[in-house]
């Protein structure tokens, strides 16, 4: 990071991982920031999860006639999916509105739907996505997310806003896809700018380190002026994270949230843990699915 920051630009770092980290450097100073995404990002917890190995599937696509083309690493018969692909296919279902706002399947667009079966949605004969699973992608999307909006207010930058680059750092933020980051809503709605997929970041600074002569005195004056953020200290956290909870719905050109009263009950539920400690996704997918049964 600092030796490709220029002081002049306003730069957002994200390390989408379990763990996301989440840089901010500007006019302003630089602060961090990190979240509890958990491991469905990278294939855990999800019923057809799993590494991204032989027989993940990493990328999907839906043509107009509605056939899926599976992207299976190998190019073997798909066996589940890794971290890219599940997020692939959650952002498709939403362009379809096979998924709703609060992350409901829309079984009124799915009930002609031959794919959609048992309460799941599969993409071949045994890889599928549940409403499980896509309860899983709002809570670590809703995570990141609501870390980038919180640390941004913390700084005082003006929300929405838009950045000369923002860096996707790690080795799973590389192989996904800025569509796909965008439509299920990684980074919140009003977050522009130019996308840049960096890979390897640490390793990248290490042997940068080793070949500037430069660098090492260059990194060690960035890390000591870094402000960290505490999510868990921010009193607005709930509110927040409640709202980028939701899915944006193309079709109403707004941010689609929870009906107030609802979004109460949420909100109490989600003030039992803090930011940092993942949340019981048994608990929380009984109180979703308990609120949407009631008119």
């Amino acid at each position: 990071m600092a030796l490709i920051i220029n002081h002049h630009e306003r730069i957002l770092m994200i390390d989408i991982g379990t763990n996301g980290e989440i840089v901010y450097k500007g006019p302003e100073g630089c602060y961090s920031t990190s979240t509890a995404a958990g491991p469905a990002l990278e294939g855990m917890n999800i019923s057809c999860g799993m590494r991204a190995h032989v027989g993940a599937v990493e990328r999907l696509d839906m043509d107009s006639d509605g056939k899926w083309t599976l992207e299976v690493i190998g190019n073997i018969e798909p066996q589940g999916f890794c971290g890219s692909g599940l997020l692939d296919g959650v952002a498709k279902l939403l362009d379809k509105g096979f998924i709703g706002k609060t992350g409901r399947f829309n079984k009124k667009n799915l009930s002609a739907v031959p794919a959609f079966r048992d309460k799941k949605f599969y993409f071949s004969d045994h890889v599928y996505l549940s409403q499980k699973d896509i309860r899983q992608v709002q809570l670590a999307k809703g995570a990141i997310a609501s870390g980038i909006r919180i640390l941004l207010k913390h700084v005082g930058v003006d929300y929405p806003t838009e950045f000369d680059r923002i860096y996707i750092c790690g080795s799973f933020g590389y192989h996904l896809r800025e569509t796909t980051i965008r439509r299920i809503g990684l980074l919140p709605q009003g977050i522009q700018g130019n996308m840049v997929f960096s890979g390897n970041t640490s390793l990248k600074g290490a042997s940068m380190m080793i070949t500037d002569p430069t660098g090492l005195e260059r990194m060690e004056t960035v890390t000591a002026n870094v402000k960290s953020v505490e999510l868990s200290n921010d009193e607005h956290f709930q509110e927040v994270f409640v709202k980028e909870l939701n899915f944006f719905m193309k079709k109403l050109g707004s941010e689609c949230c929870f009906p107030v009263k609802k979004e109460s009950i949420i909100r109490t539920f989600i003030g039992q843990y803090r930011p940092q400690v993942h949340y019981d996704l048994k608990d929380f997918n009984e109180l979703m699915e308990t609120l949407e049964s009631k008119k």
